[in-house]
């Protein structure tokens, strides 16, 4: 019989414990998919993903946070994105741009409440979510490493710090999605209205 060691049942536990995570904002997605945030309950989300309401606020607060969850799941594609284009020595404003465009492809497929609900949780919350970053990388983390590699190249002004130009620029991409989410109106498009704030900010910091 194996022994099972300290080791082997912590990772056991953070299995589990990402599983039990996953399913929950799994449930989420499905509910919300045609029924508005207001109408889900927990205990709905909690019978869809066949876990306890205890388990449920012990990795969330509200049901809101499972949808700044999922905004940080899609932010995973603008890190992933960033990544290869600083791998190949891209200048900043195109590394930005790539980041920006694998981020947006995986939130417009998303419902505009959720979007809404996700922006606000996010820009609203302080450091309330921090530990829900846990395992993600958040957009201010990409587009500091963009803009820190854009001063090494002299692209980006270096009196400023690599951390606030992507904390501005995290607002502004967050601040663009949710006018776009939460307007009746599509015009202009989600693309267009984050150009024109993300391009105020690395001009801003243009050297």
């Amino acid at each position: 019989m194996v022994k099972s060691t300290p080791t082997r049942r912590s990772t056991l536990v953070q299995e589990r414990s990402r599983a039990s995570r996953a399913a929950l904002v799994d449930a989420a997605e499905v509910l919300w998919a045609d029924t508005d945030i207001d109408e889900v309950k927990v205990g709905d989300i909690c019978d869809q993903a066949g876990v306890s309401k205890g388990l449920f606020y012990f990795y969330f607060q509200t049901k809101e946070d499972l949808a700044v969850e999922m905004l940080l799941a899609d932010a995973d594609a603008a890190a992933g994105a960033a990544d290869a284009a600083l791998a190949g020595d891209t200048d900043a404003a195109s590394a930005l741009d790539g980041a920006v465009a694998a981020f947006l492809r995986k939130v417009q497929k998303r419902p505009r409440q959720v979007l809404t609900a996700a922006a606000l949780g996010w820009l609203g919350s302080g450091e309330r979510h921090d530990p829900l970053a846990d395992g993600h990388t958040p957009l201010s983390e990409t587009f500091t490493l963009i803009a820190a590699h854009g001063q090494e190249r002299g692209e980006l002004d270096s009196s400023v710090a690599a951390v606030e130009v992507g904390r501005a620029l995290e607002w502004a991409v967050l601040g663009a999605l949710l006018e776009w989410a939460s307007a009746a109106s599509r015009q202009p498009s989600l693309a267009k209205r984050v150009a024109s704030r993300t391009s105020l900010v690395i001009h801003g910091a243009t050297s």
